[in-house]
Formats: C-alpha cells, structure tokens, sequence
C-alpha cells in the first residue's frame, strides 16, 4: 500500500496545479518568514489613476490635432501642386512645343506607377534591413528607368522626324 501512495505522490507531483500549490503554500508557511501572509507584490494597484482629462483640455486637444491635420493636407496639397508643375515643365521641354498625346500621358503614368509601387517596396525593405530586397529593388528600378529613357529617346526621335517632314510655316 505504501507503493501505492508513493506512486500517486509522484504522479500528483508531475502535474502543474500541484508545484503551484506547493509554492504557495511555502511562501505563506511562517517558515519563510512572511508570518502566513502572501508577499507584497500588489503595489501597483495602490497608485493613484491619473486624473481624466476635463471636456475643455479634450476639446483643446482635439483642436491641436484638427489644426496640425489640416496644415498637414495643405502642405501635401502643395507639394503636389509643385510635383506637377515640374513634370509639365520638363515634358514640355523634352516636347520642344508639341503636345501631350495621350499615348505620353499612359506612358508617364505607366512608368510614375512602377516607379511608386519599386520605392514603397525599397522602403519597407529597408526597414527591415533586407539587403538583398533593396539591391534587387535598385537593379529593377535601373532597369526601369533605362527602359523609360529607351522610350523618351523614341519619342523625341519620332517627334523630330515629324518636324522634317512636315513644311515648316516659315518657308513659302
């Protein structure tokens, strides 16, 4: 019978519930010196909650907030307006005065759409210091750049033709 008990001892002893109670019971015994009262580890719950903010400092906050979204938009707003306007500039001067087909307006949008969708990915590689994404990245934004150049070089090449062929006003 003592077998028994000793197996069920060690049985009992192996499940997680059992060390717990164990461990409770020696901490709170008057042996380890607590005289039967469970450590101090509670502390925290006796600090005093911060206080709520009044329905004034919400509203002023929320004031700040609107404020610096707002100046936010606005300074986006513009620097997009910029962005345009020297795209248009640049196109302009590589179209020497002829207009925008909308062929050239696919194109651009084509190449400002991958050339968006490669950064995003460079960054959040980048973030992650992944240096073989960043250096794929780089080697497929080069390729997309020569290949965009490849088509700027057609273009402006076709666009000079047309000018040769064409009569010029200025000669009767």
């Amino acid at each position: 019978m003592l077998n028994h008990h000793r197996a069920t001892a060690i049985a009992a002893m192996r499940h997680p519930l059992v060390w717990l109670a164990l461990a409770l019971a020696l901490v709170t015994s008057p042996a380890s010196g607590h005289q039967g009262t469970a450590p101090k580890h509670d502390a925290h719950r006796h600090r005093k909650a911060p206080d709520k903010p009044t329905a004034k400092q919400l509203e002023k906050r929320r004031a700040r907030v609107m404020k610096r979204a707002t100046e936010r938009k606005q300074r986006r707003t513009q620097r997009q307006r910029d962005r345009r306007r020297a795209l248009r500039r640049r196109v302009a001067k590589r179209l020497k005065g002829s207009p925008i087909t909308p062929a050239i307006k696919d194109e651009l949008r084509t190449h400002a759409r991958r050339v968006a969708h490669l950064r995003q990915i460079r960054f959040v590689a980048a973030t992650e210091t992944d240096d073989e994404t960043i250096a794929a990245v780089d080697r497929v934004l080069a390729r997309e750049n020569a290949r965009h150049e490849r088509w700027w070089r057609s273009v402006t090449a076709a666009l000079r033709e047309a000018s040769k062929a064409s009569p010029s006003k200025a000669s009767p």
